[in-house]
């Protein structure tokens, strides 16, 4: 599954993952309206590959989540994303 990057991910005034980019990972339905998320590695606007580990849960009792339907998260939704391993990726200024 690709994820598109709506925001920018800036690590100390660098922006490393802009919007646009390309996030690689899976989407899982776990049942009674549980959606769980993953994202493997993310693919930066400079070509170089961040592996990620990175999950995320969604609740929602009231629906059935299915790949035919549109579903997202809500754009301004904070996430604490962590790298698999230290790595060095290109950058530019924020």
């Amino acid at each position: 599954m690709h994820f598109d990057v709506l925001d920018p991910v800036i690590v100390d005034g660098v922006t490393v993952i802009e919007k646009g980019d390309v996030g690689v990972g899976t989407i899982q339905d776990g049942g009674h309206g549980l959606l769980r998320i993953s994202v493997d590695h993310v693919y930066n606007f400079c070509g170089d590959t961040i592996d990620m580990l990175f999950s995320f849960s969604a609740a929602d009792r009231r629906r059935v989540w299915s790949g035919k339907a549109p579903s997202q998260i809500h754009h301004g939704t904070v996430f604490n994303a962590e790298t698999l391993h230290v790595q060095k990726v290109c950058g530019k200024r924020a």
